[in-house]
């Protein structure tokens, strides 16, 4: 999982509508809630909350230091929720978990698809990736950045990898079920064309064929009226 992430965080004393001059200012409200530890509202600057989001603080802990000299304290949590301005894409306010070490905890973590599938690298399908993230429960400190899962077994349409297909680290147990379909194949567009190409050209050879018996039918007939 490697080291912990750290950000630098301040109580907060401005609440309700004059939060919205803290953002103005590049300052991101947020509050701190969890294991063994008072819900507390925080502020920080929003450089630094998207530094250590871009580094994965999503999946990993964060050393969250609130205040500053003889008074910070250091606290581990785990980013919950991030909320974000529709139109601006500005942070607009974030949750923290404060988690203890020795006790389990749930989360979702993303999913990333390794190997090549034989038939996209022929160039006769397109991977197509159904779900991309799967929630786990571990202990903190084995929290997967992600999980992996091999693509390399899907060889033909009708196969397609699963949860019970993913690479599980020791420490972590996946709570989705295991038939639960992470990936699988579709055809390209130009193979498609082919398909369709081909089923067309199946329908009309049989379709002569129908055409030619009935007409023999019809002879046959003819010419046993005939000879009556």
């Amino acid at each position: 999982m490697g080291e912990a992430l750290e950000l630098q965080a301040y109580k907060r004393t401005v609440i309700g509508r004059e939060v919205k001059r803290l953002r103005r200012e590049g300052i991101v409200p947020g509050v701190v809630y969890g294991h063994g530890f008072e819900s507390m509202p925080i502020q920080m600057r929003a450089i630094d909350l998207e530094k250590v989001i871009r580094k994965g603080a999503k999946t990993k802990l964060v050393d969250l230091h609130v205040g500053e000299g003889k008074k910070r304290k250091t606290t581990k949590v785990l980013m919950r929720e991030v909320q974000r301005d529709p139109v601006k894409l500005s942070l607009v306010h974030v949750d923290f978990q404060a988690v203890s070490m020795t006790e389990k905890l749930r989360l979702k973590v993303p999913i990333r698809l390794i190997g090549e599938a034989p038939m996209v690298e022929r160039n006769e399908a397109v991977l197509v990736q159904v779900l991309d993230e799967v929630e786990i429960e571990c202990l903190p400190g084995n929290i997967p950045t992600h999980l992996e899962a091999d693509v390399s077994p899907l060889d033909s349409l009708d196969k397609s990898i699963t949860v019970a297909d993913i690479q599980v680290p020791e420490g972590v147990e996946i709570l989705a079920d295991e038939e639960d379909v992470i990936a699988n194949l579709s055809l390209t567009s130009a193979a498609m064309a082919e398909a369709g190409e081909e089923e067309e050209g199946a329908e009309m050879e049989a379709g002569e064929v129908e055409v030619v018996g009935k007409g023999k039918s019809k002879e046959g007939e003819e010419s046993e009226e005939g000879e009556e």
